[in-house]
Order: structure tokens, then C-alpha cells, then sequence
């Protein structure tokens, strides 16, 4: 930018104008003040939008910082698994499928005591959950073969392991990733690779240390 004014030059050759009317300096003054608003306007502008990116930039590296924290879709176990159908879990109750059901409890049921876990007997979740599936599995046989349920299937008992259930599986949030089936338009759960904790490690070591010997699911 060339600044004229600190030419010599152009100081000598400066000459003072005759001052215009009243309505000249009012029109005159009337576009600076525009220009001056317009500029004022447009920094504004300027450091709104400055101030909103730099905003948006810091929130972004927030959530970023926030998901790598939490790292919601990491499930919690590291054994490989892959599920598949076993319809003698679903089926209704006979000394077979009742052998099969057995085979996933410890001795005493996933009731422990181990004083470095609490002075007092505890149970282990997971098998108070298998506990009531397996009850809503009798009830809804039962209700199916018009059989009157015993009083461990009473309706009060399977509303709560309904309910149970349902907090349990949203506890946990289980974040395996499951395929998609075009032709069902949905999930089977089946087939595909997924993260599990060790269950039979977990069904050793809660064995060891059962607070008592009984081996009946109910």
C-alpha cells in the first residue's frame, strides 16, 4: 500500500478545497457512518463465527476425549465366541433338557462366600439371571400344556425375573455388533464372531467357593 501522504512532494502540491454546504458534510458524514456500522457489523460477524468454530473445534475434541474414555462399543470380554442355535435350552422341562439346564449352574447355585469379596454371602448375577429364564421357560411351557405351575413358577415370581431380566440386559448393554439378515429384515443373533467373559472360568472359581452344596436350579 502506497501511502501519499509521506511523499514531500505531495505535501508541497497540497492545496485546502472551498468547504461544500450543509447537505454535503450531512451526506458526507451519512456514508461514513454507514461504512463505520457496516465495518463493525462485519468484524462482529467475523469473530462469531471465529468464536463458534473454535467452540465447535473444542466440543468435538470433548466428545472425542468422552468416547475414547468410555469406549461404549468394546465389549467386555476377551474370549471369541460365536452363538448358535441349541434348541435343548428352549425346550420344555424333561430329565434331558433339565441335565442340559444343570450343566450351567456351580454347586451352590452362584451363591459364595468369600470374605475378600464381602463378609456376608453374596450371589453372582449371572446365574440369579439363568435362574429366572429358566423359569419363565417352565411357566411358559406350563402355561402352553394348561399344567398349573408349581409355586416357584407363581406369577408374582416370573413378573419379577421378567423385570429382572430386562434391567439386567440393559445393566449390561452387551455392544457386540450382530449382521444384519436381508431376508429376515432383522437379526438371529447366530454366526457371528462376538467378545464374551469366560463363563466356565467364572462357573469354576464361583464352585470353589459356594457357600453350600445344593445343585437344584429352583
Amino acid at each position: 500500500m502506497h501511502l501519499k501522504f509521506l511523499n514531500p512532494l505531495w505535501l508541497k502540491n497540497a492545496k485546502y478545497m472551498p468547504i461544500g454546504d450543509h447537505n454535503s458534510l450531512e451526506k458526507s458524514g451519512d456514508s461514513t457512518s454507514r461504512l463505520l456500522r457496516l465495518s463493525i457489523l462485519l468484524l462482529l460477524g467475523l469473530f462469531c463465527s471465529a468464536g463458534a468454530g473454535l467452540s465447535g473445534y473444542l466440543a468435538g475434541k470433548h466428545v472425542g476425549r468422552e468416547e475414547i474414555r468410555h469406549d461404549w462399543l468394546t465389549p467386555p470380554g476377551t474370549v471369541d465366541h460365536s452363538f448358535a442355535y441349541n434348541r435343548p435350552f428352549a425346550e420344555k422341562p424333561t430329565n434331558e433338557t433339565e441335565k442340559t439346564w444343570e450343566i450351567m449352574f456351580p454347586r451352590g447355585r452362584g451363591f459364595i462366600e468369600n470374605p475378600a469379596v464381602s463378609a456376608n454371602p453374596m450371589g453372582v448375577a449371572v446365574f440369579h439371571q439363568l435362574h429366572c429364564l429358566d423359569a419363565i421357560r417352565r411357566s411358559y411351557y406350563a402355561a402352553i400344556d394348561g399344567v398349573e405351575p408349581n409355586h416357584h413358577l407363581a406369577p408374582g415370581h416370573v413378573r419379577h425375573c421378567i423385570d429382572y431380566l430386562r434391567q439386567s440386559l440393559m445393566c449390561t448393554a452387551d455392544t457386540n455388533m450382530e449382521p444384519t439378515d436381508p431376508k429376515l429384515g432383522g437379526v438371529t443373533g447366530f454366526g457371528s464372531p462376538r467378545k464374551c467373559r469366560d463363563i466356565i472360568a467364572l462357573i469354576k472359581w464361583t464352585d470353589k467357593w459356594r457357600s453350600h452344596n445344593q445343585t437344584m436350579i429352583q
